[in-house]
């Protein structure tokens, strides 16, 4: 190996060592406009969008229907998230509540408005094939989230 890529291979594995401290992984930043489509979260994670936090916690219920099984209803499956704004983690003085939601996929709620906006679950993925067989850590949920309208 060269003498600049042993340079480079010691300097790129020091500043990544020292990057982000063990245990604790910075959200994934979204702008508005992204979220306006739809942005994906893995369950355990949170995302910024403008100046929301949001976290996918769990997935405390799925009864959907498997796609290799014949059903008379589609089922459905809840999603429970917390939402909270930015500056309430970082500086206690503009501490807000946290909201916790619990939207579903094919009941209502959808959606939930938090500090004027609406967090709307659009999906959650993966759906099982077969009864029982998504494993929690594999889920990913689908959220829309817009500035209220009136």
């Amino acid at each position: 190996m060269k003498p600049i890529h042993l340079l480079l291979a010691s300097l790129s594995a020091s500043l990544s060592s020292c990057a982000v401290p063990t245990g604790a992984v910075a959200p994934i930043v979204f702008t508005l406009e992204q979220a306006a489509d739809s942005i994906p979260v893995a369950i355990g994670s949170t995302v910024t969008v403008e100046r929301l936090l949001l976290t996918f916690a769990d997935v405390p219920d799925d009864s959907r229907c498997p796609t290799r099984v014949v059903c008379v209803w589609a089922g459905d499956a809840t999603v429970s998230t917390g939402v909270t704004l930015t500056c309430t983690r970082a500086s206690p003085p503009c501490a807000v509540p946290e909201l916790q939601l619990k939207l579903h996929t094919n009941l209502e709620p959808r959606a939930g408005v938090y500090a004027g906006m609406e967090i709307r679950l659009v999906a959650l993925m993966p759906v099982p094939e077969l009864p029982g067989e998504v494993r929690g850590d594999r889920y990913v949920a689908w959220f829309r989230i817009r500035p209220v309208t009136k």
